[in-house]
């Protein structure tokens, strides 16, 4: 006689394989390129165009303009698909720098591109009687030598676009500074303290400002790989500030953290992990 045996088990339905590693729309300038990648465990591809692109590669350096669909089967035979255009443009690039509008004779003022995308290069114009303490690839400290309405200009390039951006300064005579009577006196700061720590920290930090009368500060912190403000506040009448920053979301790189208290300004650099 024969034996037999019965068992019953569910079965579940896979989980679904999806991508979307693309922005729908991808903008860049004439002349550059845009590198498109996508990676799975033991997966094939294939990329398509209307353009006439094809390939079979996870990683695509693309330049012409056009629809890209990438088709992607992973280790189990599933398959998914992402997409998106690719336009060129020569009006692409828009340049823009961050600077306060009025400083005084011998005060260190900071210019701060924040042009975007981010160029290859960048000229820099400031014209007679300022002197230049520091010049990086995302900003500038400089001084003024002597009184006067100064128009600061930037050139920037990014493969074949470009752009042109000018802001104006006025600085103002160092006796024209404030007194004490409830002002600040010559020779006297208004931002005594400015502390930014741990320096480097993986997004969450202290910032701490003492000033010598009391009154609002504006701070930013810029990212400098990116070009773009990633925190704004302004905290209202106090004499010390103690700001506790958590912004672990943060990618690794470096930052700006910027402070703006009435016509002075001051900037801590510091890497994020």
């Amino acid at each position: 006689m024969g034996c037999s045996l019965v068992q019953t088990f569910d079965l579940a339905d896979a989980e679904p394989f999806e991508i979307d590693p693309f922005d729908d729309v991808i903008e860049i300038c004439t002349g550059s390129s845009y590198n498109a990648s996508y990676s799975s465990i033991n997966a094939s591809y294939n990329w398509s165009s209307g353009n006439g692109f094809a390939s079979t590669s996870n990683e695509v350096v693309l330049s012409q303009p056009g629809n890209y669909q990438l088709t992607v089967t992973d280790q189990n035979g599933c398959v998914a698909q992402d997409g998106f255009d690719l336009i060129v443009s020569n009006d692409l690039l828009n340049a823009d720098f961050l600077l306060i509008s009025e400083a005084y004779v011998g005060d260190t003022v900071f210019v701060i591109d924040i042009s975007w995308p981010i160029p290859e290069a960048l000229i820099w114009g400031f014209g007679d009687n300022v002197t230049i303490l520091e010049q990086g690839q995302d900003y500038a400290a400089v001084v003024f030598n002597e009184p006067d309405i100064y128009a600061i200009n930037m050139t920037v390039q990014l493969a074949d676009c470009s752009d042109f951006y000018m802001q104006s300064i006025n600085i103002l005579d160092r006796s024209e500074k404030e007194d004490i009577n409830g002002r600040i006196g010559e020779g006297q700061e208004l931002i005594t303290q400015f502390d930014v720590y741990p320096n480097p920290n993986y997004g969450d930090f202290r910032i701490n400002i003492e000033l010598s009368q009391i009154t609002d500060a504006q701070v930013q912190l810029i990212d400098l790989q990116r070009n773009r403000i990633v925190l704004g506040n302004i905290y209202k009448d106090e004499l010390i500030y103690s700001i506790e920053v958590n912004r672990t979301d943060l990618s690794a790189g470096l930052y700006l953290v910027t402070l703006k208290v009435q016509d002075e300004f001051k900037a801590h650099r510091i890497m994020i992990r």
